[in-house]
């Protein structure tokens, strides 16, 4: 059954999916949620300049301590984020953002404004389907 989209509603899919495209081609692990929610939690603090310790990364998702971990691992193998120490408390380390994760997430930013800017600024809902 064919839905009646307002053309509104059908660029903003449309954009959707051509975003996913990019995402698959930018990031690492593009199919797993969780290197995609870590990644966005990762790059968010350190942009903010308040770095998640490894605590706080393991309670911003909803997933296992050690799924996450061997996420963690791989991002940081592959030079998308660092473990730098604390300096008021040994114990702690802090997950904090390359350059080059930095660098993706300006690619991607760029390529939203592309995709979005046009269609959402003429959003106006779509009819539920029956």
């Amino acid at each position: 059954m064919c839905h009646d989209a307002p053309s509104n509603a059908l660029k903003v899919t449309s954009a959707l999916l051509e975003l996913r495209l990019v995402q698959k081609e930018l990031f690492p692990a593009p199919q797993s949620i969780l290197a995609y929610e870590i990644f966005l939690n990762i790059v968010h603090h350190s942009m903010v300049g308040k770095p998640l310790t490894l605590i706080q990364l393991f309670h911003s998702v909803d997933f296992s301590e050690t799924a996450v971990r061997g996420q963690l691992t791989k991002l940081i193998n592959g030079g998308w984020c660092k473990l730098i120490g604390s300096s008021t408390d040994k114990r702690l380390k802090h997950v904090v953002a390359e350059p080059k994760l930095f660098e993706l997430i300006d690619r991607y930013a760029q390529q939203m404004a592309e995709f979005f800017a046009e269609p959402l600024l003429n959003y106006k809902g779509s009819k539920s389907i029956t």
